[in-house]
């Protein structure tokens, strides 16, 4: 009874052993084979049919979607290149409507007017929503305090100047709310200035061309009917004037004098009763 028992023990054993070498000489092959070539068809357990491997994006996309329209700030908006805007409010400061600070947006800088110096704010583009002052400068002329009617508050442009350059610094996104309106949010979220805008150099120069196309196409009419005008008066035949008398059908009379000289000089005196 032992003997058999140990037969029917080791006999189980190997069966076990040769299974799971069978089992895990599968899953190598199979390992194998995709590691090879992923586009390498699987052969399905069931029907034997080959199945294509699912396609793997090469890339992931981004959340943000590209911008598609060339955007210096970087806003995912309408572009601002060549506008220029001024600033209304600094977190919720209104700028006093006899104080004006400006902007103008560039490729790589924002420049303008703080006040009573003039700035610039050198910016890198930051992902796709947003951007990043680099460094600002400006020139050293000295603010004074601005009184714009008697009894009326003073307004200290240096202050506000100050507030308005540092600010700009803090700042890291845009986003136009309107054709006329721009927000700039800080790395918060929150709104740190409002423009309102003030001149659109490609609107300017879209009408211009606008304007130049409407010029040369009339020139070009003009010119057409001119040459028009000039090839009709060459192609008509010039006719001779035509004198009243055979206008009206009548033949001019021809008197033929057959009266001497003599005659006639003696006919002369005589009407003069000389």
């Amino acid at each position: 009874m032992t003997i058999k028992f140990l037969n029917n023990t080791s006999i189980n054993t190997k069966k076990s052993c040769l299974l799971s070498v069978a089992f895990l000489s599968g899953l190598f092959f199979v390992g194998t084979a995709m590691a090879a070539d992923q586009s390498t068809s699987i052969q399905d357990i069931t029907g034997g049919k080959a199945v294509a491997p699912k396609a793997v994006p090469d890339t992931i996309q981004s959340i943000t979607s590209t911008p598609t329209a060339e955007c210096p700030l970087n806003s995912g908006g309408p572009s601002l290149l060549g506008t220029t805007w001024r600033l209304e409010s600094i977190y919720g400061n209104k700028v006093p409507q006899a104080l004006e600070i400006n902007m103008r947006v560039s490729t790589h800088a924002l420049t303008g007017n703080g006040g009573c110096n003039k700035y610039s704010a050198n910016f890198k583009q930051v992902g796709y929503t947003g951007f990043s002052v680099k460094s600002i400068t400006r020139t050293k002329k000295a603010c004074k305090v601005l009184i714009p009617y008697k009894a009326a508050k003073s307004i200290n442009v240096g202050s506000w100047e100050g507030s308005y350059l540092r600010t700009l610094k803090r700042m890291g996104s845009v986003r136009q709310i309107t054709k006329t309106r721009l927000h700039f949010f800080n790395r918060n979220g929150e709104v740190g200035m409002k423009f309102r805008k003030i001149k659109d150099e490609n609107k300017q120069a879209a009408e211009a061309a606008k304007r130049a196309a409407a010029e040369a196409t009339a020139k070009k009419i003009a010119l057409q009917q001119k040459t028009q005008q000039a090839t009709i008066k060459k192609a008509t035949p010039v006719q001779n004037p035509v004198s009243s008398d055979k206008k009206s059908g009548e033949q001019a009379v021809v008197r033929k004098i057959k009266t001497s000289d003599d005659d006639l000089i003696a006919k002369f005196f005589k009407t003069l009763e000389f």
